[in-house]
């Protein structure tokens, strides 16, 4: 129907299925893979780099129950909590895109979350304005409708018979999937990023397995890889933290490096510094670590000046 507010807009109601929605278990399924992936792959730079693969086997089919009950629980709290249906409304306007959560349940859970349930309340509303869709992809057979900036779904809306026909009509003025579009939004940034995040992981692999007299808690590099990743796809201003990080990292290299070690062998004595102590393919494992460490800081700094946006904020902003 039309939204008074606005004649030229649309506006319905749907209640859309839950566990019967193909769409919506294929993206709950590429949640939880994902998931696995990016658990079971920080474990593995934990374990591998110390050369210990016997807990991984043995954490890998418990990663997969864990994640296994997860996916049924959400499927029970879909069909006994929700009934197998949520509550939505859909608005078209000239400016975008707006989708409401009314299920009195939903929002009833969401007041009820603490700390998650704000976050949980903030996303009761979103809104998608046309500038920052790059391409449409419509399932006849379902009814929906995906937005997509250029790297992923950023709303999905839910049809009803009656309308499909009529939303196509209106979407159908935008210009999505066109040479000008492409153009204004530019390349996909998904494949940079993913090869600025193999940089990143490149880069912190030196720091696991530092010879001696280098060695040291595998805590901090695992903590500064954490956040070098978090800094360039969830939240710029995590650079700080690398950049802490790094200094800190940097200043014990350098302080091990230098500090002077006294040795007796029979009848000789005598001293020698950490970096005296090193062999040939140990002094280029030092060297990687140097430079590993020099492009973290690069890379958080440019973040933090905002150079560097992380993927969330760019989509936020509309850049993707």
């Amino acid at each position: 129907m039309k939204d008074e507010s606005d004649p030229s807009a649309l506006s319905w109601e749907i209640r859309i299925p839950l566990v019967t929605n193909g769409l919506m278990l294929l993206d709950l399924t590429k949640v939880l893979l994902l998931s696995f992936l990016l658990m079971f792959s920080l474990l593995a730079i934990a374990f591998g780099t110390q050369g210990e693969w016997e807990p991984l086997l043995f954490l890998l089919p418990i990663f997969g129950l864990i994640l296994g009950g997860i996916f049924v629980l959400g499927l029970l709290i879909m069909l006994l909590l929700f009934g197998n249906r949520f509550h939505l409304r859909f608005t078209l306007t000239e400016e975008g895109a707006l989708m409401e959560t009314l299920d009195r349940r939903a929002r009833i859970a969401n007041r009820l979350g603490g700390s998650k349930g704000l976050l949980a309340r903030s996303q009761e509303t979103q809104a998608v304005a046309w500038s920052s869709v790059n391409r449409i992809a419509l399932r006849s057979r379902s009814r929906t409708i995906s937005l997509c900036n250029r790297w992923r779904k950023v709303m999905v809306i839910y049809c009803t018979a009656d309308n499909f026909a009529a939303v196509q009509q209106f979407l159908s003025s935008r210009r999505f999937q066109t040479p000008d579009s492409g153009r204004r939004h530019g390349r996909n940034p998904l494949w940079s990023r993913l090869a600025l995040t193999l940089l990143l992981l490149a880069s912190c692999l030196p720091l696991f397995g530092l010879p001696y007299p280098f060695e040291q808690d595998l805590l901090l590099p695992f903590l500064l890889l954490c956040f070098a990743q978090a800094t360039i796809w969830l939240v710029r201003l995590l650079g700080w933290v690398v950049i802490v990080a790094c200094l800190v990292q940097l200043g014990a290299l350098l302080v091990r490096g230098f500090t002077s070690y006294r040795y007796e062998l029979f009848s000789a004595e005598g001293s020698y510094t950490g970096f005296d102590s090193l062999a040939d393919g140990e002094i280029l494992l030092i060297g990687l670590a140097f430079l590993g460490l020099g492009i973290l800081l690069a890379v958080a700094v440019q973040a933090v000046k905002g150079k560097l946006p992380s993927m969330l904020e760019a989509d936020e902003l509309g850049r993707n």
